[in-house]
């Protein structure tokens, strides 16, 4: 009951704060940052970690761009005007691969305005009539797990809505396989315990990952794609699209991922919960 009324609380503050001007509640977090950061001791650890080898990040700028591309992030989910325009590098590689009759495989990770993530495939015409999966969780209440799912299944053609999957979503994911549809995930952020581990920067942060599924999409058939996204100047939003190969999944992974972190560290979530710092081989 208590989780219940407090997805509904936390819904209802969401969809007011996306209304608002966004430099309303930027101004109003920024102000807030300096009574925050001292409880991010955690934080202040992994980004202290990364500084000998991508330069100082600080902690006040680095929240505040969170708090940016949360608030973007929350317009995306809600399907509210950003004000951003949308460059898109490599769209080759996804165009070739919905045009290649195989399963489409598409991971991201927790970096920049992550909803947007959520919202592959975009429309396309070469989409059409194929099934589109979208690998995602719960949250901790209804309330915001239906935010979630209608934010980031829904679409403006029913010929390309995604269907949600849970992380142990077995007969979803044979769907796929089967139906040569269009899977999308993001490989950091897959809830419950980990089974593996993803060291990218020389090894210094460690982000879980699901071992198991990974090794059971990597023997598919499948055109694999790995896409990040990036806030840049002048309110540019810039996704990337990289070809990899299911056959070596696990090893180009960290490849892709570390050339990612390497270009945007500063716009990396290093606060998910299940980010580890390693320190001499321990955590």
């Amino acid at each position: 009951m208590i989780r219940n009324l407090a997805g509904r609380i936390a819904v209802t503050i969401l969809k007011l704060l996306a209304r608002l001007p966004l430099w309303i509640p930027l101004a109003v977090g920024t102000t807030l940052l300096p009574l925050y950061i001292p409880f991010r001791r955690r934080t202040r650890t992994i980004l202290s970690s990364i500084h000998a080898i991508e330069g100082r990040i600080a902690m006040c700028p680095y929240y505040r761009m969170r708090l940016r591309l949360a608030l973007l992030s929350l317009r995306h989910l809600l399907r509210l005007p950003d004000g951003c325009t949308v460059t898109i590098e490599g769209e080759e590689h996804y165009r070739a691969a919905l045009a290649s009759g195989r399963p489409v495989l598409i991971l991201g990770w927790h970096q920049g305005p992550v909803e947007l993530l959520h919202r592959i495939p975009h429309e396309s015409p070469l989409a059409t009539g194929r099934p589109a999966f979208l690998l995602t969780a719960k949250a901790f209440a209804p309330a915001l797990t239906e935010l979630m799912k209608s934010g980031r299944g829904a679409s403006r053609s029913s010929a390309t809505s995604k269907e949600i999957l849970h992380p142990h979503s077995l007969a979803g994911l044979r769907r796929w396989e089967k139906e040569k549809g269009i899977l999308a995930m993001m490989i950091d952020q897959v809830p419950g315990e980990p089974e593996e581990w993803l060291a990218p920067l020389r090894g210094s942060v460690q982000l879980p990952y699901p071992g198991r599924l990974l090794d059971w999409l990597s023997e598919k058939d499948a055109e694999v794609l790995v896409v990040t996204v990036r806030l840049e100047t002048n309110n540019r939003i810039h996704f990337r699209y990289a070809l990899s190969e299911a056959k070596i999944l696990r090893e180009d992974l960290p490849f892709h991922l570390d050339r990612s972190l390497r270009a945007g560290s500063e716009q990396y979530n290093w606060s998910y919960p299940k980010i580890r710092f390693q320190r001499d081989g321990t955590t």
